[in-house]
């Protein structure tokens, strides 16, 4: 059992670097995404103005 303790804290220590690599990467495409959402608000929004007017 010790074994299987120490393998599986091995194992999780090696996954720590990829999940902050992911999570870095995560944080890039939320700001993507949330510049993709207001740009395509602006375009929505001014859309109907146009319309409006």
């Amino acid at each position: 059992m010790r074994m299987d303790m120490m393998e599986m804290r091995s194992l999780q220590d090696g996954h720590r670097f990829p999940v902050q690599r992911e999570t870095a990467r995560d944080k890039v495409v939320g700001l993507l995404r949330i510049l993709a959402y207001l740009a395509a608000g602006g375009v929505l929004v001014g859309m109907l103005r146009i319309i409006i007017r």
